[in-house]
């Protein structure tokens, strides 16, 4: 859903903040401020409410100056103070840029932006920043089911100015869908990693991918199945075997109907195919639990990690439901404990479709477009 930030009048340095809406995250612009004979420097804090419980992803990177982001995560219950405090990042994107992830439920909350270091109890308008306090522009993303309400700016002169938004409600995509970022976003129990092109298969999309295999380090299916909120049997029955041991990944996030859910999967093993009892399966755990592929599928030869493998394969479902979905993605032996498998998984992504009426206003502001420029030529001519 493509929707216009409104921004109430304001006297401030700011004014110009945007916001740009895609599938996976709202993007808005703000100015760290310092005065080096005061050692001090601004902080800014953003104000958001979560609309469905499910991962909320916060990045600030800084775009000029010499800024240093750090962020700190808080619950809003009317006044900040430490226990309010829920989690914090420095550099967790590359350079001295910050990122999180984390599982919030419906709620307010409060993100505070400053340089390196923001205390936890710095609520600002500014902070004390040593001798060579951090100044510069940083652009902040935030991802899931939430609407960014207003911000409150700080400025050096000791006071915040509040700007209120409307109309910022955006969905919730899937967070490091590609697996760039490791396994930020993503649970896992077992034997899980990320893999590059060095493990013998070229991921999919990006550098890397994640992998999980039924070998050393895995868990019982009973765990898995706790794992991604299953009951007990759930494995032996939806793929028809003897589930021994496996690993999985889950993320849990909203969708709307006729939200596209797509994937890339690529299964691997080391048993021999085809084969109806050793049948070591992989699965997508969803609103169901449907196999991926198992050592009856078709196989290519792998000269690295896996005799075999499926090669990489697309997988698409579409939403009829708006909601809470929680994605889960797995691997397990059958019967024995013995010969190994795995399944790489990358790409994942929830691509939203626009709604009618946005499609209609689009169409219309293309025709007045064109019967514009049609126009325009008969009268140059």
């Amino acid at each position: 859903m493509l929707k216009k930030l409104s921004i109430a009048a304001a006297s401030v340095t700011i004014a110009t903040l945007t916001a740009v809406y895609s599938a996976s995250a709202a993007t808005f612009s703000g100015s760290i401020e310092s005065d080096s004979t005061l050692q001090r420097s601004t902080i800014d804090q953003w104000y958001f409410d979560v609309e469905q419980a499910g991962n909320v992803s916060i990045a600030a990177t800084a775009t000029s100056g010499s800024l240093d982001t750090y962020i700190r995560l808080y619950s809003d219950d009317g006044s900040l103070d430490l226990s309010d405090q829920i989690t914090f990042n420095d550099d967790g994107r590359p350079g001295l840029n910050s990122f999180l992830t984390q599982f919030l439920n419906l709620g307010n909350y409060v993100v505070s932006i400053g340089d390196f270091f923001l205390e936890a109890d710095a609520f600002g308008p500014t902070q004390f920043d040593g001798f060579f306090p951090g100044f510069g522009d940083y652009i902040l993303e935030i991802s899931g089911a939430t609407t960014v309400t207003r911000v409150l700016e700080g400025n050096l002169n000791e006071t915040f100015t509040e700007t209120s938004f409307t109309d910022t409600s955006f969905e919730q995509a899937i967070v490091n869908g590609s697996f760039e970022e490791g396994f930020t976003g993503w649970s896992t129990i077992g034997d899980t990693r990320i893999e590059d092109i060095s493990f013998g298969t070229t991921p999919s999309d990006g550098n890397f991918n994640a992998l999980m295999t039924n070998g050393f380090g895995a868990v019982s299916d009973f765990a898995i199945e706790s794992f991604l909120g299953l009951t007990p049997g759930t494995l032996d029955l939806s793929l028809n075997i003897d589930a021994t041991e496996g690993s999985a990944i889950k993320q849990t996030f909203f969708a709307k109907a006729g939200d596209i859910l797509t994937f890339d999967f690529n299964f691997l093993t080391d048993e021999f195919t085809p084969d109806f009892f050793f049948n070591d399966s992989s699965f997508i755990s969803l609103s169901n639990l449907d196999v991926l592929a198992d050592t009856n599928s078709s196989f290519m030869f792998n000269l690295f990690s896996f005799f075999e493998e499926t090669g990489y394969q697309s997988f698409s479902h579409t939403f009829s439901e708006s909601g809470t979905y929680t994605l889960g993605f797995g691997v397990v032996d059958a019967v024995d404990t013995i010969v190994d498998s795995g399944l790489l998984i990358d790409n994942v992504e929830l691509t939203s479709v626009p709604e009618p009426g946005l499609i209609f206003g689009l169409s219309l502001i293309g025709a007045l477009g064109a019967t514009s420029l049609k126009r325009k030529q008969k009268e140059e001519k």
